[in-house]
């Protein structure tokens, strides 16, 4: 009976140490992430147990009615990273009355390893309200983190999902991958 938990207790040991650290899913059940938006924005970080891609379950940006049009959102989290290597991030999309000229952003900026921005220029993919029209729509981003210049202290990737250049409507995010390009 020993040996069959110390077997058991083993392979469970082995299968943690074999994942891949730098792997990550987030289906937006509950908030993990942190929040950031420019001073003149008004609205609101939310929760949605309502909607979701694939369940129920998304974080959404409400964009407050006064809110201008330079006004910018966005939800936060870092990840360990490597110089050198290739990391994607993967997000399901979803936009309600937000302005044609508003554009849903998936961006990463680079932090050292004690998590201080390097001035590094933030690296994303953007795509219009316009043209997200029916349902959820994936945005994806991939990157590989430079071993020169400033980058080259990147310990990890600031990831944003956020919205820009809109003064109304919601945009909503779910079922969120980020994972290192083996």
């Amino acid at each position: 009976m020993k040996l069959l938990v110390l077997l058991v207790v083993f392979i469970t040991a082995f299968e943690l140490l074999s994942q891949n650290p730098t792997e990550y899913k987030d289906d937006f059940s509950r908030i993990v992430w942190n929040n950031w938006k420019s001073d003149n924005a008004v609205g609101e970080f939310l929760l949605n147990k309502e909607e979701g891609h694939d369940g129920k379950g998304a974080l959404e940006i409400a964009v407050g009615k006064d809110n201008p049009s330079s006004g910018s959102f966005c939800f936060t989290k870092r990840f360990p990273v490597f110089p050198g290597r290739t990391y994607n991030a993967v997000v399901w999309v979803k936009v309600e009355g937000l302005d044609d000229s508003g554009h849903v952003t998936l961006g990463f900026q680079g932090l050292d390893k004690d998590g201080k921005f390097l001035g590094t220029p933030v690296i994303a993919a953007r795509r219009y309200a316009s043209v997200i029209l029916d349902g959820w729509q994936r945005l994806i981003l991939t990157f590989k983190v430079p071993n020169e210049g400033l980058w080259a202290k990147t310990g990890f990737l600031l990831c944003t999902l956020g919205i820009e250049k809109s003064s109304q409507g919601k945009v909503l995010f779910d079922d969120f991958e980020f994972f290192e390009t083996k």
